[in-house]
């Protein structure tokens, strides 16, 4: 993974041998410090963190539709005067997307770097 894709207070999880724990870690100015020294400025120490329905809820997003049949919902969060919407189709694939945009976001730290391209903020755990 590459070091340009993480910025402070992204949430990852670690391996290697800064593997201390097996726990998602957020991003510090330390932590980005030693990622910014490593040959080619690859973050080997961490892996990013499948986004889930239960990092949405972590965020603060809200489930504002679901469909049981289809296994589609989708969940929002309001900021700075829009709505941001996320879809996620349970039976197909963990993907989310952003309605309206078209951005498929995979992992956590795209979702907080997303966000915060969008709404000039950090999206915080709640």
């Amino acid at each position: 993974m590459n070091a340009k894709e993480i910025r402070i207070g992204n949430w990852m999880l670690p391996v290697g041998i800064l593997n201390i724990s097996q726990e998602p870690t957020e991003i510090t100015s330390n932590i980005m410090a030693q990622i910014c020294h490593l040959p080619n400025a690859e973050a080997v120490n961490f892996k990013p963190i499948p986004l889930t329905e239960e990092w949405l809820m972590k965020f603060g997003f809200k489930l504002t539709i679901s469909n049981k049949d289809s296994g589609y919902k989708q969940y929002g969060i309001n900021k700075n005067g829009f709505d941001i919407m996320f879809s996620i189709d349970c039976n197909c694939c963990p993907e989310c997307f952003i309605e309206n945009i078209g951005i498929e976001i995979t992992y956590v730290h795209q979702l907080q770097n997303v966000f915060f391209a969008l709404c000039g903020e950090e999206l915080t755990i709640k």
